[in-house]
């Protein structure tokens, strides 16, 4: 199997939003989405592509030189285990809004509870922590058949991917994937014919880290 991953947003910006960019954007509303894949990447057409549910779905634009002009994929497959992570009650909201909150101010100024956007245990109220989106993408993960002489494509927000490269390439200390810089738009190529052995073929997983 031959696996292109897709990230919207990437992980090296810090708006002011908890959550950015807003939630419920209607994919096919912007310039790149799995019905319009940048094929232009790859040496053979996707049979298969997988996201999150498109009513969770927002994305930054991507730059003209992604966008496609090939017909959209029909095999478009909506993962409920690959939408981005849930941030609970703070969906949507910015940091002011907490910082005045008697309640949830706390979550900004006292590190015992501020950890929560990047943390294995920690999370926004109602919200999830890394180790359940983990756990949902390993679900995901296990429900393909690497043996398929096919090409997929994956597309999420950069929590899941990183969360997907977390149990693909088996990271340890499990807390480095928070320093894992997904580029927005950027094709991650990975290969392999069971989930032991998958690799990254189309970088440097290494210099993937920030260091």
């Amino acid at each position: 199997m031959l696996l292109y991953a897709l990230g919207s947003r990437d992980s090296v910006s810090s708006p002011s939003s908890i959550t950015y960019p807003p939630r419920g954007i209607a994919l096919n509303a912007y310039k790149v989405s799995p019905f319009r894949f940048p094929n232009i990447f790859l040496p053979n057409p996707i049979e298969n592509s997988f996201t999150l549910t498109l009513k969770n779905f927002a994305t930054i634009k991507c730059p003209p030189s992604c966008i496609s002009t090939k017909k959209p994929n029909k095999n478009i497959n909506l993962i409920e285990d690959l939408r981005e992570r849930c941030l609970g009650i703070f969906e949507g909201k910015e940091m002011k809004d907490l910082l005045s909150s008697n309640e949830y101010n706390k979550y900004i100024t006292d590190e015992k509870f501020s950890k929560f956007r990047t943390d294995f245990v920690q999370k926004a109220p109602n919200g999830e922590s890394y180790t359940d989106v983990s756990i949902r993408c390993k679900r995901f993960l296990d429900s393909l058949d690497f043996n398929d002489d096919i090409t997929i494509g994956i597309f999420s927000h950069y929590h899941a991917i990183r969360c997907l490269f977390l149990n693909m390439f088996k990271i340890k200390p499990r807390e480095r994937v928070f320093k894992l810089q997904i580029q927005h738009c950027t094709p991650y190529v990975i290969e392999g014919n069971n989930l032991d052995n998958l690799k990254l073929i189309s970088h440097d997983l290494n210099d993937m880290f920030k260091k």
